[in-house]
């Protein structure tokens, strides 16, 4: 049993769903419209399951304000003692450290420390990098490194449709010779739109072209963002949710992915890139150097200028970028990784 269901928009759970199905585990992903108090409780009694799988921890006991935290956190951490007294076993993916843009950082580390520390049964991590930093981040105990888990990110090809050329994907966006970097996701203050902007502006190389389109977190800062974007020359902001089977449009438009974020463990847009063939550029953080692998993209030194990291890919074969982009993608195939978790699972249970 999942939870909570991220929804439609996100093929992840569904995709390890599948996969687990195919190992012989039955699975039910649970709660689309928010986990709410005690819901795992209630789901795990209500479908005889073995395994209580959860995946965005902040959802149970992070609220709006500090009074509906500290219900919730008080109300999951009560739901967690029961669901081990009953018998159930407790699995956690860990998708990012802290969740992105909210107060009280220091808090989400002290209450998934404790978590992990006393609730889990295993943690489930897309690379070994994210193992080192979960458990010096949250101050873990060495005795606890036994409780993790690496299961890589699958991919998502088959998840949005593919069917244009990269010719066809350009034609449609107007481009014509230009080397084309795109960042696409959702527009939110740590993925480093504005610094990737700014460096655009900055760069030294002719014939280039930027499109930077996602759904803004806020109206305001989707205003922001078109103030920063303003006059700039060869910088197209498309800030508005993008349906998916258009993702194809601008993933196989562009020779490159640039992903400049500031803080992340794992990417699925990332994920995204390399499953429709686009060498992404991210930054050497969390799991990107794992993910990307030697050529499949191109991971830079956070501390190296973004112009230069840019620079340099339109003096790179991107061409042969893209196959490599493409083998690596297809290399991230589920059903290893749905045997994995399923041995996880057995495991766990027959303690």
């Amino acid at each position: 049993m999942h939870l909570p269901d991220a929804g439609p928009e996100n093929p992840y759970q569904r995709d390890l769903a599948n996969a687990l199905e195919d190992a012989g585990v039955s699975t039910t992903l649970i709660d689309p419209d928010g986990p709410g108090l005690f819901a795992a409780l209630r789901a795990a009694r209500g479908n005889d399951a073995d395994v209580v799988h959860l995946h965005w921890l902040h959802a149970f006991y992070y609220g709006d304000n500090l009074a509906e935290t500290a219900v919730k956190s008080v109300a999951f951490a009560l739901e967690v003692l029961l669901l081990r007294l009953l018998g159930f076993s407790l699995i956690w993916t860990a998708h990012n450290v802290v969740p992105h843009d909210v107060d009280w950082p220091t808090y989400h580390r002290v209450y998934r420390r404790l978590f992990v520390s006393f609730a889990a049964d295993s943690v489930l991590v897309h690379c070994p990098r994210s193992e080192d930093i979960l458990i010096e981040t949250y101050g873990l105990a060495e005795c606890h490194r036994e409780k993790f888990h690496v299961v890589p990110h699958g991919n998502y090809i088959g998840d949005y449709a593919n069917d244009i050329s990269h010719e066809e994907a350009r034609e449609t966006l107007s481009l014509d010779d230009e080397t084309t970097f795109l960042f696409f996701g959702n527009l939110r203050p740590y993925k480093g739109v504005e610094g990737l902007v700014d460096a655009f502006e900055r760069l030294n190389a002719p014939n280039t072209h930027l499109i930077v389109a996602g759904n803004p977190a806020s109206e305001r800062y989707g205003r922001h963002l078109e103030e920063v974007v303003g006059n700039c020359d060869d910088v197209t902001l498309v800030a508005e949710f993008i349906p998916d089977d258009d993702l194809q449009t601008y993933f196989n438009a562009a020779d490159a992915a640039v992903f400049p974020f500031r803080d992340v463990l794992t990417s699925g847009s990332v994920v995204s890139s390399l499953s429709f063939g686009c060498p992404p550029i991210v930054p050497d953080i969390g799991c990107n150097d794992y993910l990307v692998g030697e050529n499949a993209g191109i991971v830079y030194d956070p501390d190296e200028p973004l112009e230069d990291v840019l620079t340099d890919a339109c003096n790179a074969d991107l061409v042969s970028m893209r196959e490599d982009a493409m083998l690596r993608a297809e290399s991230l195939n589920w059903g290893p990784i749905g045997e994995r978790v399923a041995d996880i699972y057995e495991c766990v249970t027959a303690r």
